[in-house]
């Protein structure tokens, strides 16, 4: 059975409160895709709780707002564990360079180490595992030329080489760091030849369409 790599963003699972909704809706659309996903978890809102807390209290290293960041993405990976049930491997692959050879269609992980987000995940598991895309799911449909929500001249990229995205998101990593795909995963992708859909998780019509290989709304990075 074909295996999938997501990753999918921390927005998507706790907005401000835990998206309950859209997580069962999206666990009833990959229930039907014949294929084993790995996903990986992102942060979201109590990631930027605790980041922000953290520089309110003292002067955080860099370091220890990465650590914030990781611990916020073992509960978020915890909580989808255990929402696909019993189809989940028992247990969240916390180290991706480890292959964990399962028949369970779920793969769950959370964040790993400092100096990146989960996205290098989702690239160090497509790499560990033998697949060669990875579809990030976030709360924007692709990459643009600017911020569309301050230019309305933005356009939507449906495709991006890695070398003219990084020209546009950078090489360096800050924690927080709000970006389609973060910088140091690009440049793992980019060195491995991993290409990455991005795309708009909350449209899981269009994420179905996409994982089916079918036309859909986004940008390929490759």
């Amino acid at each position: 059975m074909k295996t999938i790599v997501l990753s999918l963003g921390g927005s998507l699972i706790i907005p401000e409160e835990i998206a309950i909704d859209y997580l069962q809706q999206l666990k009833k659309t990959l229930d039907t895709l014949p294929y084993k996903f790995i996903i990986t978890c992102g942060g979201g809102k109590i990631c930027r709780t605790y980041q922000t807390a953290a520089k309110q209290l003292t002067n955080p290293l860099p370091e220890d707002l990465d650590w914030l960041g990781i611990a916020a993405t073992k509960f978020n990976a915890e909580l989808i564990r255990i929402l696909f049930e019993q189809e989940a491997y028992e247990k969240v692959a916390t180290n991706p360079t480890k292959k964990i050879e399962t028949n369970k269609k779920y793969l769950i992980a959370p964040g790993w180490k400092p100096g990146n987000s989960s996205d290098l995940v989702a690239i160090l598991l497509a790499i560990t595992h033998k697949t060669k895309h990875v579809y990030n799911l976030t709360n924007t449909n692709g990459v643009y030329t600017a911020d569309p929500k301050k230019d309305p001249k933005a356009k939507l990229l449906k495709t991006l080489t890695w070398t003219n995205y990084l020209k546009l998101v950078g090489t360096t990593w800050d924690p927080g760091l709000n970006t389609s795909f973060d910088p140091i995963a690009s440049q793992k992708a980019k060195e491995h030849k991993i290409d990455v859909s991005i795309l708009d998780g909350t449209n899981l019509k269009n994420l179905k369409q996409a994982l089916l290989g079918q036309p859909f709304q986004g940008t390929i990075i490759n």
